[in-house]
């Protein structure tokens, strides 16, 4: 039975047409959370961009950072910042104005500068342009996650200066930086054990590549009618877009796998 779900954002929750959760979603979250299923955010973004979903009540915890800092019930739970050695080789690529990058902590994030792939990301994931500042600010508090705004393959670039980094990307103005070994399902798998839960309890939604370790690591992964032919091939089903009532359709479709936790015991619902 499934006690756990967990939900990538841009695409998956929130339309990139109206940057917002379809009603339809909202409510199946409300009945999950009814139904005492732990309902969690799986993201790319930093805890400053995920601060409206996280208000609305709806979600008892966050994987943050592609998986680098995991928050459950408001507590840190798992964090695994990118070690010394490769981010100051990261910013010695964006001094010498070799990369444009985006350092993102805990709670906060900036750019070495802005190029046309800065522009077209935020416009399209319809937030606002971080603020622009020194590389080196990156020095003062831990880096999870950096993004390397380019075409496809000008990741190679950072990747060749800090070797202990990965990249995966779902986006075609950037690509998520963080430590090797990293990605969503390292921080699906540390929720679990916060939780006391098997990976085979879980639920897992996404529509990008950085979802695709996620959606296999899940005991049940679901690709959003939006995501590539690569992502669809990995999920364990394929829903419709997040315009077209994805979620609660999924939901629905897995209904008989949900429990009503209670003092009794569970029931199915």
């Amino acid at each position: 039975m499934i006690r756990a779900a967990f939900f990538d954002v841009d695409g998956t929750l929130v339309s990139f047409r109206t940057h917002a959760i379809p009603e339809s979603a909202l409510s199946a979250l409300r009945a999950l959370r009814a139904a005492g299923v732990r309902t969690l955010l799986s993201t790319g973004r930093n805890g400053d961009s995920t601060r409206f979903l996280m208000d609305t009540g709806l979600f008892d915890g966050e994987i943050l950072l592609s998986g680098q800092l995991c928050r459950l019930d408001g507590a840190v739970v798992f964090e695994n910042p990118i070690a010394p050695a490769d981010l100051e080789a990261a910013i010695a690529g964006a001094e010498a104005g070799e990369l444009t990058l985006g350092f993102l902590s805990g709670d906060d994030s900036f750019v070495s500068g802005v190029n046309e792939f800065v522009t077209a990301a935020c416009a399209y994931a319809g937030m606002a342009r971080p603020r622009v500042a020194p590389p080196g600010l990156a020095r003062t508090e831990p880096i999870y996650q950096m993004h390397i705004y380019g075409a496809p393959g000008s990741e190679d670039a950072l990747l060749r200066r800090a070797r202990g980094l990965e990249a995966v990307r779902w986006s075609p103005n950037f690509a998520d930086v963080f430590p090797r070994g990293g990605g969503k399902e390292r921080g699906l798998e540390a929720v679990c054990r916060a939780l006391g839960i098997g990976r085979e309890e879980t639920i897992a939604f996404g529509d990008g590549e950085n979802d695709v370790g996620m959606l296999a690591c899940a005991g049940i992964g679901v690709a959003m009618g939006g995501a590539s032919e690569a992502v669809k091939v990995r999920a364990d089903y394929v829903t419709a877009d997040v315009d077209a009532d994805g979620i609660a359709r999924a939901l629905e479709h897995f209904s008989g796998c949900f429990v009503q936790m209670g003092t009794q015991g569970g029931r199915e619902i």
